[in-house]
């Protein structure tokens, strides 16, 4: 048996190599190998290696996947997926210098062969982590309802901390939310989605390597009422000798502030008591700062931060100036129609000491110069010249005045001014005579008003025109509001005067008006006495209402 199988043994090897070549060649021509491609998911091993070392890495160009290519027969090429692949790098491999890591293919399915991936290897940059204390800040969109604004904002947590590649982090400027006013006029509370901004407060958006210690954050803004105040000023002290206070000017004449409506309720203005604004020995402007956080109620703000203002306090050098008095321009006050009167000269020098803006505007009517004559009766008679100065002008000195009184010869004529007045009063006594009651003149606080007493132990009457009127301008009547009201008083021959709370100013001085401390919102009553006094009147409260020159 065993030499049968020996038997042509060569030629029985050869049969069997031919057989199977042969059946080789029909495999391979009916059953082909194939080459394909799968693109596989990347993953990153030993990411542990580079965190625990304070770094972070990035696949150059963002590589996600990798191509693996594979050999597989025909028929079994539509059984292969992706997932008989697995594609990976290991960090433990990277090679330093370069940061090249080799592309590492296991394959679950024996039906495929040499595989190769592309790329073969992947390049990777890193970076040291940084991790940031950053507080929160609130930022807001949109408006509150008018008269209102944003108060303070208390956020929870109040601060978080930011994770990541230096260079993302370094992006950051703040960290905080956004708030939506929406026309809010109450207290907004909620919460927020916590973001990153640029120095331009632009939204940034950030890698997956960044990461926020807390992405959302509760709030609670207050929504404060806001009322303008106007400022008040005092004074205290005296200018040097030669020289007198003229006003104060502020930089600012009212600022908002805001609190409560409760708070707010009763403050119509912030008072700057006059230990800030003394001008003790003062001979030129003196400017004072002020910060108005000192003189605040409690629990109401400024609504802006700069609570600093300045206030100049205003001095100027009073100037003496000569000044020639036609005698013609003296009315003689209680004159008999029985008598004549003389002077023994034809003007007077009279000496005036003011400032030069209100020497500017006076003129020989705005003396109105007198002198009383009542009690003289015929020869020479020393005169005393008295004048309507208002306290802008102070008499430094004057000439003596003498006057010649004569008897009226019968038939002589009665000089127009004295038969003027002869005829006015006349008229007055008549109408008070058919009336039963009295005029007479009284003079008070330097304004000369007609009274008429109806009868005995009842109340007068005076006989002038009035009206009432508003102060419009933020910082009341200071210099340049008073010297616009003075000089249109000053066209008028009436005498026009105001009174507010209980002091009265005459309007044609500059400097009895700024002593009447007018401030913004105050009524005054004005009162005009004179042959044009309703016209007057009626310029004087125009001027006020059109805000004199503000």
């Amino acid at each position: 048996m065993g030499k049968k199988l020996t038997n042509n043994l060569k030629l029985k090897i050869l049969s069997v190599f031919l057989a199977f070549f042969v059946w080789l060649a029909v495999t391979n021509i009916s059953n082909p190998d194939v080459t394909a491609s799968k693109e596989v998911p990347l993953e990153v091993l030993n990411e542990d290696v580079l965190s625990t070392n304070g770094k972070t890495y990035e696949l150059i160009d963002n590589r996600s996947t990798v191509t693996v290519a594979y050999k597989v027969r025909t028929l079994d090429a539509g059984s292969i997926s992706a997932s008989d692949f697995r594609a990976y790098i290991d960090l433990a491999d990277m090679y330093e210098p370069t940061g090249a890591v080799p592309v590492k293919v296991d394959v679950k399915n024996n039906k495929v062969d040499a595989v190769t991936a592309k790329p073969t290897v992947i390049r990777v940059t890193t970076e040291d982590i940084q991790q940031k204390k950053f507080d929160l800040t609130a930022y807001t969109e949109g408006k509150t309802e008018s008269g209102y604004r944003e108060g303070t904002v208390n956020i929870v947590p109040s601060s978080i901390y930011v994770s990541g590649p230096e260079s993302q982090v370094g992006r950051i400027s703040t960290v905080g939310i956004t708030i939506r006013l929406d026309g809010a006029n109450s207290d907004l509370s909620g919460t927020a989605q916590i973001q990153c901004f640029d120095a331009n407060r632009n939204k940034i958006t950030l890698d997956d390597r960044v990461s926020l210690s807390r992405s959302e954050a509760d709030y609670t803004l207050s929504i404060l009422k806001v009322k303008t105040l106007g400022l008040n000023f005092e004074t205290e002290g005296r200018v040097a000798d030669g020289y007198r206070f003229t006003g104060i000017e502020s930089n600012v004449n009212s600022v908002d502030v805001v609190g409560l409506k409760s708070d707010l309720a009763e403050i119509n203005a912030i008072n700057i008591p006059k230990s800030e604004l003394n001008m003790d020995g003062a001979s030129a402007d003196k400017e004072v700062t002020i910060d108005l956080n000192k003189y605040l109620p409690e629990n109401v703000e400024l609504a802006d931060p700069n609570s600093k203002i300045r206030v100049t306090l205003k001095v100027e050098p009073l100037e003496t100036r000569n000044i020639e008095l036609k005698t013609s321009k003296i009315r003689q006050v209680g004159s008999s129609s029985r008598y004549s009167y003389q002077y023994d000269r034809d003007s007077i020098n009279l000496s005036i000491k003011g400032l030069k803006e209100d020497l500017d505007q006076l003129t020989d009517d705005s003396l109105e110069a007198e002198v009383d004559v009542s009690d003289m009766g015929p020869g020479t008679h020393p005169g005393t010249v008295t004048f309507e100065l208002g306290a802008a002008y102070e008499l430094v000195s004057q000439d003596d005045l003498q006057i010649i009184v004569h008897d009226r010869e019968p038939g002589e004529t009665v000089p127009a001014t004295t038969q003027e007045e002869t005829e006015s009063s006349t008229k007055e006594t008549n109408a008070a005579e058919s009336s039963g009651a009295i005029i007479f003149t009284c003079v008070w606080n330097g304004i000369k008003e007609k009274w008429q007493l109806t009868g005995c132990g009842k109340s007068g009457e005076i006989i002038m025109v009035s009206g009432t009127t508003v102060i419009k301008n933020p910082s009341g009547l200071h210099l340049r509001p008073a010297g616009i009201l003075c000089k249109e008083a000053l066209l008028y021959k009436s005498k026009v005067s105001f009174k507010v709370r209980n002091v009265t100013a005459n309007a044609k001085s500059v400097l009895s008006v700024l002593g009447a401390c007018v401030k913004c919102g105050e009524e005054i009553e004005f009162n005009c006495t004179g042959p044009d006094e309703e016209a007057a009147l009626a310029a004087m409260i125009k001027i006020v209402e059109d805000g004199l020159g503000e």
